[in-house]
């Protein structure tokens, strides 16, 4: 009971930022921005090929490797011209939890969002009310290597740097921490674009939001965010994803049980530290 009460009371936080004072309509505007500027990046060189040569190769593969050089672009550009620009207001962080216990953390995201994702999966093939994306089973598609550098590492980088880097940061600078981790999450399951992501991403958003809000390491919710699509498509490639396959239940069983054991050190730790400030 006492460690769920330290957990939570992380939520209940209001952060020390000296974010220059804005209304409502300013703070989604911003939001709105930078998630303009992460679909440009992502998808600027789709169109400039198109546009050099209406039938170049428009392969699912082709598409997927420009889909990935287009995210660690989105990366660049989003660290450059905002997180790392307004590093300057957020505050300092006296004490940061270990190595261990950040790593931890990310198994903490895999066993959350592996519950939700196994009930997901059951409704979606036992049910049919939820029906999986063309999109998403392109990707599954394509070969693994091609998953791992476009789905896990690409996408990890970029959407950590545009959800939890730049926009968790300004609303846990004005709001407390819950409604921040749950708006980005939210945010971050609608951007995936499809019905069959948004409540897994949405679960693994919020996931991903508390271990930002509890380390203070935005590396901690990238490793979890590349842990978590990683396993997505291993049980994909190497595992039938299908809840009525024996290999379904064996593989997320033994995924989950092992995440929450190894989650406790996160579960146990103090959160981060960070400074005060008057301004």
């Amino acid at each position: 009971m006492n460690l769920l009460k330290k957990n939570w009371e992380i939520f209940e936080q209001k952060e020390f930022y000296n974010y220059p004072k804005r209304n409502p309509f300013m703070i989604i505007l911003g939001m709105g921005v930078l998630v303009a500027i992460f679909f440009a990046c992502q998808t600027i060189l789709p169109i400039v090929m198109h546009a050099i040569d209406k039938n170049a190769d428009t392969s699912e593969n082709t598409t997927m490797i420009l889909l990935g050089i287009g995210n660690f672009l989105a990366a660049v550009v989003l660290w450059l011209f905002f997180m790392r620009r307004e590093k300057k207001y957020c505050p300092k962080v006296v004490r940061k939890m270990t190595i261990i216990q950040c790593i931890s953390g990310v198994f903490f995201c895999l066993a959350f969002s592996g519950v939700i994702g196994v009930i997901v999966d059951t409704i979606k093939y036992c049910t049919g009310l939820i029906q999986t994306d063309a999109s998403v089973d392109k990707l599954m598609s394509a070969g693994l290597l091609l998953q791992i550098v476009v789905s896990v590492v690409s996408a990890g980088l970029a959407e950590e740097i545009l959800l939890r880097g730049c926009i968790q940061n300004r609303l846990m600078g004005r709001i407390n921490n819950i409604w921040a981790v749950i708006i980005t999450a939210a945010l971050f399951g609608l951007i995936h674009g499809n019905v069959s992501q948004f409540i897994t991403a949405t679960v693994s958003g919020f996931a991903f939001g508390f271990v930002y809000a509890k380390t203070r390491s935005l590396w901690a919710a990238i490793l979890a965010h590349m842990a978590n699509n990683f396993a997505a498509s291993i049980q994909a490639d190497f595992f039938k994803s299908n809840p009525g396959e024996g290999t379904f239940w064996i593989f997320n069983a033994v995924l989950i049980v092992v995440s929450i054991v190894l989650a406790i050190p996160f579960f146990k730790a103090d959160a981060a530290v960070i400074e005060k400030s008057e301004a």
